[in-house]
């Protein structure tokens, strides 16, 4: 998949703002692949919830790493969605996060 040149401008420039919201950079980094999450999600105190589409075999070897990585990461995974899930099964995807949430 392509990367949008104008997001990944913003992702890169976001590196230098010093209010930069650090968990959505760090995820930016990930994905445009300036360095991986597994140093950040190893040290998470709290539960992580990896939401995934039963279709999206992109990136899949990368979610076994979470599960493997993440003291307490738990998988969820959506039937007949791929990797937009809000507005794939909006309601599956709210179900998903009340379920883990409790």
């Amino acid at each position: 998949d392509k990367i949008d040149q104008t997001w990944l401008q913003a992702s890169s420039s976001e590196a230098a703002n010093p209010h930069a919201e650090w968990p959505v950079f760090t995820f930016n980094a990930g994905i445009i692949n300036q360095r991986g999450l597994y140093d950040e999600l190893s040290t998470l105190p709290q539960p992580l919830m990896l939401l995934e589409g039963e279709k999206d075999s992109r990136r899949a070897k990368e979610r076994d790493g979470f599960l493997t990585c993440v003291p307490d990461c738990r998988r969820i995974t959506l039937p007949n969605t791929f990797n937009v899930l809000p507005w794939e099964d909006p309601d599956a995807t709210a179900a998903a996060l009340a379920q883990f949430i409790g």
